[in-house]
């Protein structure tokens, strides 16, 4: 448990799930100290006396639990209205504002921790962390590395280009490796790699681009790489593993 003030906290009254035992304790109390660090969970029986001067909430019998992870969201991009819009018809103050407002509102929700996968500039996990503004931990990929005609591709059939300032295009090792540098470079905690078709087009998908260009040492690197691959055909990937070891 994380306490941006660095007071010490004791919550009383509540119903605790702890996530370790099979069954909620009913009358609980939870003790953290001023370094964030939970000092007790359990039976209010047995808990410590409490320490003057200590912050005290009481849970006024409502339900106590660890803080959910999400591991892939878009904190930086509407889910409301389309990417169309978004992308057009937002000014960029506001833009960044309603992320200001989703990411409290994802806390809110009982989510602390949080790995965003595309869209959410690294800014916005470092404001949290200093206590500019109020969200979840953060990890963020920054933006998303996908092959052209692939998910990252913002062009339209009509050949329109969105311009999404966090889409990178790699069709190729080289442009793969420069795009991940990119994605470091803007302070992304986590690379992701998007391998198939996108929404806005229709495209072969980056790994069995591979498979007919008969690179099957870097589809191989790929699968083994520690990074966040987005792909919603599964059945791809198996085809693809089973190739590269075949080769």
């Amino acid at each position: 448990m994380g306490l941006n003030d660095g007071a010490a906290l004791r919550i009383s009254n509540v119903r605790l799930i702890d996530g370790v035992s099979t069954e909620a304790v009913d009358d609980a109390v939870l003790d953290a100290n001023d370094k964030g660090w939970i000092t007790y969970a359990g039976p209010a029986a047995q808990a410590p006396g409490p320490i003057p001067g200590v912050r005290a909430i009481d849970g006024r019998g409502g339900t106590l639990l660890p803080g959910l992870f999400d591991c892939h969201t878009h904190l930086g991009v509407a889910s409301d209205r389309s990417i169309l819009e978004a992308a057009l018809l937002t000014d960029p103050v506001l833009g960044v504002l309603q992320t200001t407002e989703r990411l409290r509102r994802t806390l809110d929700a009982g989510i602390t921790s949080v790995r965003d996968l595309g869209g959410l500039p690294a800014g916005f996990r470092d404001a949290v962390a200093s206590g500019l503004i109020t969200g979840p931990r953060l990890q963020t990929s920054v933006g998303v590395i996908s092959h052209t005609g692939g998910h990252a591709d913002d062009t339209f059939p009509g050949g329109r280009s969105l311009g999404l300032d966090y889409c990178e295009i790699a069709d190729d090792v080289v442009g793969a490796r420069k795009a991940a540098r990119r994605m470091l470079r803007a302070g992304a905690d986590v690379i992701k790699i998007c391998t198939s078709g996108g929404i806005t087009v229709r495209g072969p998908g980056f790994l069995h681009a591979r498979i007919e260009a008969g690179n099957a040492e870097g589809i191989e690197k790929l699968l083994t790489d520690p990074v966040s691959i987005t792909d919603r055909f599964t059945r791809w990937l198996r085809e693809v593993h089973a190739s590269a070891v075949a080769a």
